[in-house]
């Protein structure tokens, strides 16, 4: 039992690697040094990607805003008719004319938004590349060398500060852009929206008053357009709202890594003056 024993952990020592040994504070730091690094190389390729797509769906909210646009001037002619005799011929012209006007911007739009959609993938390929710009590399064969290690702890540094403030920059461009498609979108639609339930109560005041069986069908033909829009107004505003719930704890998180990123440079700098 005892040679058995001797004989396990004779193999269990010669399992372990040789020259195995703990890191050192140093090469600690400098393995975190560069963890951040490659984080933040991370970071700044997906922020600068989101970019192009926020761009891409910039177009697309225009033409979103067109189609809305296009059915407001509907419903306002349709209202109109309701206080101005106007006959079925002329009120079709006008709707004819609205489609036409509001649907050459809106082709345009899409078109657009795939050129610059087709501009990104090209582009996506140059932000990989771009991205790894001014990496600090390592000189292995320097590696013993005790100058030139603080100096490529020194580098790294720089390099995660610079990076940082550039993530930070990206991260604000792409705050402010959705909240400007956002608002493009939930304007459009709550103007349609909005439009829609006020031809909708007149044409209920209208069939009520009047009684006429032709009016009340026009009365439920508008109600049942009124609930699709005010459907498609609401889906368009309620992640509006969740983000609107959302922005204290985002800041508060902003706020945290803020606070850890000073103190993380604090330390380092102690740590540096410390070996000086």
């Amino acid at each position: 039992m005892s040679d058995y024993q001797r004989l396990s952990s004779d193999v269990s020592e010669t399992e372990k690697p040789p020259n195995s040994e703990e890191l050192t504070p140093r090469k600690k730091e400098i393995k975190k040094l560069e963890e951040s690094s490659d984080e933040y190389i991370k970071k700044w390729k997906e922020h600068k990607k989101e970019v192009g797509k926020m761009t891409v769906d910039f177009w697309g909210a225009k033409a979103y805003v067109s189609v809305c646009m296009m059915g407001f001037c509907c419903i306002a002619t349709k209202e109109v008719s309701l206080f101005v005799t106007m006959s079925s011929q002329l009120r079709s012209s006008l709707f004819g004319i609205w489609m036409v006007i509001f649907l050459v911007p809106f082709v345009y739009f899409l078109i657009r938004r795939q050129r610059v959609k087709t501009e990104n993938k090209a582009r996506n390929e140059d932000i990989e590349c771009e991205g790894d710009i001014g990496k600090v590399i390592f000189d292995s064969e320097k590696k013993g060398n005790e100058e030139y290690v603080v100096f490529y702890m020194d580098q790294l540094m720089k390099f995660n500060d610079v990076k940082s403030k550039e993530v930070s920059i990206l991260e604000e461009e792409v705050r402010l852009m959705r909240e400007k498609n956002i608002r493009w979108e939930i304007t459009a639609i709550s103007i349609l929206a909005a439009s829609c339930w006020i031809c909708s109560i007149h044409m209920a005041l209208i069939a009520l008053h009047t009684g006429k069986e032709k009016d009340i069908k026009d009365a439920e033909s508008q109600h049942v357009a009124t609930a699709q829009v005010s459907l498609l107004a609401l889906q368009k505003v309620m992640p509006y709202i969740s983000y609107i719930c959302c922005a204290p704890c985002s800041l508060f998180s902003a706020c945290s890594r803020s606070i850890h990123r000073c103190w993380t440079r604090r330390n380092q700098i102690i740590h540096k003056l410390q070996h000086v």
